[in-house]
């Protein structure tokens, strides 16, 4: 640490260089254009409300996040293509997660706290070597392509009240083995478990009679190697 005092109303990283800076919640520290490769570390301050879109994007060399207590918000591609970022913990503050927030980033752990109540469209894709992730309970939807192409995920458990598991969530999950659905799941969108090659068997906590009431897209499955869905009366067995 390269500073010894952090104000409250900012963001403050520490940098190895021994250049320290501080920047108000409007500020851009990084872009596709001028990417910034010296930040490993950012302090977001407990005054600061919300984490405005693509502040962070392409920080490539970005190890650890810290966010205050005031934090509601993560804004849309602000933590995107942070490609040495490997672990991230989204406290209760948080309410909203924005697309593409943490996408194509080096995650491998990821940590949702409950309290967390959207997790928007593409937010985790393309994390390549992301393997584990707990979800909030206080989630009711998994968006279109949440954890699309991450594809060193190998188990999920979906927090009982969600009801829809988003077009492609899970798509090329290549190597989850274990999935774990709750009896409030009432919509399966389309490519939702596609291409899950060594996904065979489904946990799911409710009945034969209440999956089989499940609104499903024919190519939720598509590629996947889903032969059976294990009911807690019974086992639902489709074709390899």
């Amino acid at each position: 640490m390269y500073a010894s005092w952090i104000n409250e109303s900012m963001v403050f990283p520490n940098v190895h260089n021994g250049v320290s800076y501080v920047l108000d919640e409007n500020q851009i520290i990084s872009s596709n254009s001028n990417p910034n490769t010296t930040i490993e570390e950012l302090h977001f301050g407990n005054l600061i409300s919300s984490i405005r879109a693509h502040s962070a994007e392409y920080c490539s060399n970005l190890q650890e996040v810290h966010l205050g207590i005031g934090v509601t918000e993560i804004g849309m591609y602000g933590f995107y293509k942070c490609g040495s970022l490997s672990e991230v913990i989204i406290p209760s503050n948080v309410k909203t997660i924005g697309v593409w927030a943490f996408a194509e980033s080096g995650l491998t752990n990821l940590i949702i706290e409950d309290g967390v109540e959207q997790i928007s469209d593409y937010a985790f894709y393309h994390n390549l070597r992301l393997r584990n992730a707990t979800l909030p309970n206080t989630i009711t939807q998994l968006a279109n392509a949440t954890f699309e192409d991450c594809f060193n995920l190998n188990s999920i458990t979906i927090p009982n009240g969600v009801t829809l598991i988003g077009n492609g969530c899970f798509n090329r999950c290549k190597k989850m083995t274990e999935i774990t659905i709750p009896r409030s799941v009432a919509t399966i969108g389309s490519f939702a478990l596609s291409h899950c090659e060594l996904l065979e068997t489904i946990d799911y906590l409710g009945t034969m009679d209440e999956w089989n009431s499940i609104t499903v897209d024919s190519s939720w499955k598509n590629f996947s190697a889903i032969t059976t869905v294990h009911c807690r009366n019974g086992d639902i067995s489709f074709e390899a």
